[in-house]
């Protein structure tokens, strides 16, 4: 029986493997101003997953807190046009709401997310991960809640400047074609990482 069990438990493991893996490469779509933009396919999912990397000419814990003071993303972050805190678990992790503006003729778009951070003294890191949840805020008439995402931030200290890796896989949900939604997977996380350098250096 245990042997049986340890069986069973090996394929699974190799199943999900294998799903972790069953993308395809990352391809260079922009590279402007030392952000450069990859996108790749990932099986089940008809939008592209995007990535981002760049380095920033500031500390880690500076863009960090940048990252985690989702209050004032409108004021920076593009397309966002309404930010709360919902609950703060920690300094290291919050559920947060966010609005976002999407062009006539879409509806507009909200979303809860989960930012969870983990620090690593040693390799001198910090990676946010962030996941679309449903625990605090109900659904908002007037918006379409985007019910799906994954991805992180991972912040790696280089002397005084910061490598930053941006990566994230959503479904922004409702009716907008997916090849519509991929036209402009290159620019709005480009964009995003752009207003970021411009806040952290502000």
């Amino acid at each position: 029986m245990q042997k049986l069990f340890l069986n069973i438990l090996l394929v699974f493991l190799l199943f999900n493997t294998k799903l972790a893996f069953s993308t395809t490469d990352w391809e260079l779509q922009k590279n402007v101003d030392g952000i450069k933009v990859y996108t790749r396919s990932v099986d089940d999912w008809d939008i592209q997953e995007f990535k981002v990397i760049t380095i920033l000419n500031v500390k880690r814990y500076i863009i960090f807190d940048a990252l985690m003071d989702v209050v004032d993303y409108p004021n920076w972050y593009p397309d966002i046009i309404g930010s709360q805190l919902l609950h703060k678990v920690s300094d290291n992790e919050i559920y947060c709401y966010s609005k976002v503006d999407v062009p006539w003729p879409s509806t507009d778009r909200d979303g809860e997310c989960h930012f969870k951070a983990i620090h690593n003294p040693t390799e001198k890191t910090t990676i946010i991960n962030m996941e679309a949840s449903s625990k605090y805020k109900p659904n908002q008439e007037g918006y379409i809640r985007m019910t799906k995402g994954y991805g992180f931030w991972k912040l790696t200290s280089k002397d005084n400047q910061t490598v930053v890796h941006y990566q994230y896989l959503s479904d922004p949900g409702g009716s907008i074609p997916a090849w519509l939604i991929n036209m402009f997977i290159v620019d709005n996380p480009y964009n995003t990482v752009k207003a970021l350098k411009a806040k952290v250096n502000g």
